[in-house]
């Protein structure tokens, strides 16, 4: 069950969080915020904080296409350039002053909306499918090491999806199965362009056990400057193929990861794919 701070409906686990800095507001801790970074990613995170206790889910019973997060994002910058707007025009600022901050909060608000939209996702039906679980491009297709932790010594096989600010950055469960682990750890902050993100950026673990028997472990990877990837679901929870996993809020990359001896893989570098819908592998 969540708390006043940490709701349900939120579905961020407080016991995953990375060292914290201590500032004084009235307002909790929020679990992947507020870390240690660079000032622009420091500030995001402050404003994210501020607004966390806000429930905007009224707000998606009408508008289905935007995310609920999303929302502090659109009318907070819009309230506050009407404030300025108002407050310029009563000490009788010039337009040249006015029209580009107010233009500017509209268009920052219009983006993100963009940014936060949520379209609906139909989901391919079949035994052995296995979807994208974000929409982007293909940017590595690799046939892994033996890995102890997450494949029992097997060979995996990682698809990397990276995602451009355009691109819609829900993510989606790419099997139906049982969470089996979720985690977030902490590391460096390289460009996600970058092969070695993959192991080295802070990044979050969701791994889920197909109904089929195939293991899928999915990496939500931060990028250098705003570092925010968020995963709503819980362990022991199943999902369904194309279900909503979670978001890369600003973040840009995605590695599935699959048992290279079970699967064969379907896309290619170069490769456009939608979260929940493209077919990226299929089982043997």
């Amino acid at each position: 069950m969540g708390s006043r701070w940490n709701p349900p409906w939120r579905g961020i686990d407080t016991h995953l969080r990375p060292r914290l800095v201590a500032i004084s507001f009235p307002y909790p801790p929020v679990p992947q915020l507020l870390e240690e970074r660079r000032a622009v990613g420091f500030l995001l995170d402050f404003y994210e904080a501020v607004t966390y206790n806000v429930d905007f889910r009224i707000l998606t019973r009408f508008f289905m296409k935007i995310i609920s997060d999303g929302w502090a994002w659109i009318l907070v910058p819009l309230a506050l350039g009407g404030v300025y707007w108002a407050l310029a025009k009563q000490f009788g600022l010039p337009g040249g002053v006015i029209c580009p901050v107010a233009a500017g909060c509209v268009i920052f608000s219009l983006f993100m909306v963009w940014f936060f939209r949520n379209p609906e996702r139909i989901a391919p039906t079949g035994e052995g499918l296995i979807v994208s679980g974000a929409e982007g491009t293909v940017r590595a297709v690799e046939t892994m090491p033996p890995d102890e932790e997450f494949f029992d010594g097997r060979r995996p096989v990682r698809v990397s999806v990276f995602l451009s600010p355009l691109n819609v950055h829900v993510n989606r469960c790419p099997l139906a199965g049982t969470v089996r682990r979720l985690a977030y750890r902490e590391g460096r902050h390289l460009l996600t362009m970058d092969e070695r993100s993959a192991f080295y950026n802070q990044h979050s673990i969701i791994l889920i056990d197909g109904d089929d028997g195939t293991r899928c472990l999915c990496k939500q990877i931060t990028g250098p400057i705003v570092r925010r990837v968020v995963y709503w679901l819980a362990e022991r929870q199943h999902v369904e193929r194309g279900a909503i996993l979670g978001m890369m809020k600003f973040g840009s990359r995605m590695d599935v990861w699959l048992p290279a001896d079970e699967v064969d893989i379907l896309v290619r570098p170069g490769d456009k794919v939608r979260a929940g819908e493209t077919i990226i592998a299929k089982r043997k």
